[in-house]
């Protein structure tokens, strides 16, 4: 899989496809950060912070790759934390 790029994976095929249009979406943030000269990285205190939100909002019921756009907002920092922690 050398020289591949990113790679998603899912439940289903819908759920893979959502993965990747996160991963776009969170590099084309980085590369705007970068050219803008505002990156910011998160710091291992940051970082620990949104594993304890994680924490609190995965006990509640998950939404669906269905769901209105409002909930997928939630689902996809969810996905971002998960990241973070593999």
């Amino acid at each position: 899989m050398a020289n591949h790029g990113a790679v998603t994976h899912g439940e289903d095929l819908l759920r893979a496809y959502l993965e990747m249009e996160l991963v776009e979406h969170f590099a084309t943030i980085s590369l705007v950060m970068k050219l803008l000269g505002q990156e910011h990285m998160l710091n291992a205190v940051e970082i620990e912070r949104l594993r304890e939100k994680r924490q609190h909002t995965s006990k509640k019921k998950s939404p669906s790759p269905n769901a209105a756009a409002g909930s997928r907002h939630k689902d996809e920092c969810s996905s971002a934390i998960r990241g973070f922690d593999q």
